[in-house]
């Protein structure tokens, strides 16, 4: 957490907090397996992803949470968001997390 800490810190010293948007990726297993609970929020990883998630937003930075729309279009639709050749996302997964930053953005409606 102190990790975390200084981080936002050290980033808020260099860069405006408002010009700031963070892009969480969504916990794909679970999002595969039909699961609506994003992380198990007894693993070390998911407490630290939402203490990160909160103190960016203390912070007065953006977070862009993934998992909900992941979760979203993976049950109409059923299409993985992952490249054929790792876990990095496919053009289904960048074009969607374009799409969230862009709704992120201010005045872009």
């Amino acid at each position: 957490k102190q990790a975390v800490d200084w981080f936002l810190s050290d980033i808020s010293k260099t860069l405006k907090t408002k010009d700031i948007i963070f892009v969480l990726d969504a916990d794909r297993s679970t999002v595969y397996n039909g699961k609506k609970e994003p992380r198990n929020p007894e693993y070390y990883s998911n407490i630290m992803f939402e203490y990160f998630k909160q103190q960016s937003r203390k912070a007065g930075i953006q977070v862009v949470d993934m998992h909900p729309v992941l979760t979203k279009h993976y049950s109409e639709k059923h299409q993985n968001f992952e490249s054929q050749y790792d876990a990095h996302w496919n053009e289904l997964g960048h074009d969607l997390v374009a799409k969230e930053i862009l709704n992120a953005l201010p005045n872009s409606n």
